[in-house]
């Protein structure tokens, strides 16, 4: 659902005003995922390929809400999908760039918990396709230098690189590496139900 989309082509700057995507949640709930205002400066990575990405991207009050169901699944939406042929039965969801992302604001909701967030990164890259045989989806986010903040305490800096699949069920992480200052993180890993 999108309340409002409004351009300066002149500028290529984007502005879209309460953006909803639903899940499976029941009727009355918070949906999967909402943005009260996105603010986009686009730049033109290839003309005759269509190929956009983002000078900067700000998520004002971004909600992303998880419900684990009690059988284990969870309300993440599942893509209706046409498969081309059946040898391409993964589709690409969305590859992209963005040179500066702002997040104000922003919350996740796991069940009944309120987990908030604000940062800043530079160098963002992010895939997800979707696999039609396996039902899952598989990623990658790649976070240049990122400031996060939370509540009273001081900013912190990190980057991140991440390639993972994501099923009804599970969540299985390929590779997970975080860096800040002198500290280093690898794992992988998976959970289940």
């Amino acid at each position: 659902e999108l309340g409002s989309f409004h351009t300066a082509p002149l500028r290529l700057r984007v502005e879209v005003r309460d953006l909803t995507i639903h899940g499976s949640e029941k009727s009355g709930e918070v949906p999967y995922a909402h943005v009260e205002r996105v603010v986009a400066s686009v730049k033109v990575i290839s003309a005759l390929g269509f190929e956009f990405g983002f000078h900067s991207l700000i998520l004002d009050h971004p909600v992303i809400h998880i419900v684990v169901y009690p059988d284990g699944t969870t309300n993440q939406p599942t893509p209706q999908l046409k498969v081309a042929s059946e040898k391409t039965p993964i589709e690409q969801l969305f590859r992209l760039s963005i040179g500066r992302l702002e997040v104000r604001r922003g919350e996740v909701l796991w069940n009944d918990r309120q987990i908030p967030f604000d940062f800043e990164s530079n160098d963002v890259s992010a895939e997800m396709t979707y696999s039609v045989l396996h039902r899952r989806y598989f990623g990658s986010l790649l976070l240049g230098k990122v400031v996060s903040r939370w509540q009273d305490y001081r900013p912190v800096a990190w980057m991140a690189e991440a390639h993972f699949s994501l099923g009804t069920d599970s969540l299985d992480v390929g590779s997970l590496k975080l860096s800040s200052g002198r500290s280093h993180l690898q794992a992988s890993g998976s959970v289940r139900d």
